[in-house]
């Protein structure tokens, strides 16, 4: 019987120690590697014991992890452990399973500016190991822009189960990992001194005039450059770094913030972006899970099925139109419920197609 499970590194110990378990245990497949946290894998129930004897690992667990203050864990995993808690606390179980499937009442369309076929090149069907750097840009202590300890579990959680929808959908012979760094960024800029969007100016200057503020500085105190150059030259160190896994082929990048931006979830040239409150204002917090997901989904070629769609544009690695369109004049052609139309975890199998696992080459 195999099962999730979270590794959690103990104090003081690399990523790499995962690394035994792989080597160890060939039936253990793993799903996301946190950087300097963990993992979450799918392992057969009966190995849980026997991982949790190896050197290296604060917690091994199916299930909830208790006494968290008293692990031996370092600072960043703290967010992890509670969001991966959650999926444990009843309460919270509860929402889930009750919460509508149409998540997304918005009609405007995300903006479709170029794809993550952004510099540097890259294959980018949903395939393989996929490097993601996420970077929390949180503000000065007691304005608006900063994020508090609690958000910084729920943007963990909106990770996390983003990642799970994308592998409940991913068919097997994706062999689809995603490795994960996380950077936190605090900037000492005011949040005032950011635009306030404006209700239909969604341009690329409009996102531009409120991203590029605090995206620049951030990226700079990450030692990149400002703009496009610094998330390519970032995506290019997620690939080239060493991961446990091996190298990755392709790489994205996430921004959350609760810094001004000119909408609450777009994507495209590599990253994807989530301004916090907009987008729990938006969809409510329960559901930032499939914001996350539908985001990533844009960058791997994936587009908006509601809205000004256009059911004959053609997109991804097989050319596939968006037959899911809601503006679909052709009947043959029933609308079914999907992720990128907003109204489900699930994806139809154009968007599949898009993604690059349908038709599988």
């Amino acid at each position: 019987i195999m099962s999730k499970c979270l590794i959690v590194l103990s104090n003081g110990f690399s990523t790499q120690m995962l690394e035994n378990v792989f080597s160890t245990f060939n039936q253990v497949r793993p799903l996301v590697i946190l950087d300097g946290i963990g993992a979450i894998v799918d392992v057969p129930v009966d190995l849980v014991a026997a991982i949790a004897n190896l050197p290296g690992f604060a917690a091994v667990s199916l299930g909830m992890i208790a006494g968290l203050d008293l692990l031996p864990i370092p600072l960043i995993a703290r967010p992890w452990l509670e969001a991966w808690n959650r999926l444990f606390d009843p309460v919270f179980v509860n929402i889930l399973n009750t919460r509508s499937a149409l998540w997304l009442t918005e009609t405007v369309r995300c903006p479709d500016p170029p794809s993550g076929f952004a510099q540097p090149p890259q294959t980018m069907a949903m395939t393989d190991t996929v490097a993601v750097g996420i970077v929390i840009v949180n503000g000065p202590l007691g304005s608006v822009a900063q994020i508090s300890s609690s958000e910084d579990t729920d943007i963990a959680f909106a990770l996390i189960y983003g990642f799970d929808i994308l592998y409940r959908n991913a068919p097997a012979t994706a062999k689809l990992v995603f490795v994960v760094e996380t950077q936190r960024v605090s900037l000492s800029l005011d949040p005032t001194l950011v635009a306030a969007p404006v209700p239909g100016q969604l341009s690329f200057t409009d996102h531009e005039n409120r991203e590029s503020p605090w995206r620049n500085p951030a990226l700079q105190s990450l030692g990149l450059s400002s703009g496009f150059n610094g998330i390519s030259e970032y995506r290019t160190k997620l690939i080239q770094r060493q991961w446990v896994t091996g190298a990755p082929q392709k790489s994205i990048v996430g921004f959350f913030t609760k810094y001004n931006t000119a909408w609450f979830g777009y994507a495209s040239s590599g990253r994807f972006v989530i301004q916090f409150p907009w987008a729990k204002t938006v969809v409510g917090l329960d559901n930032l899970d499939r914001v996350t997901a539908h985001e990533i989904c844009h960058l791997f070629n994936a587009p908006d099925e509601y809205g000004s769609c256009s059911p004959l544009a053609t997109f991804g690695p097989f050319n596939v139109v968006n037959g899911n369109c809601l503006n679909n004049p052709l009947p043959v052609i029933p609308h079914v419920p999907c992720l990128m139309a907003g109204e489900s975890d699930d994806m139809c199998a154009w968007t599949k197609a898009h993604l690059g696992w349908l038709p599988f080459p």
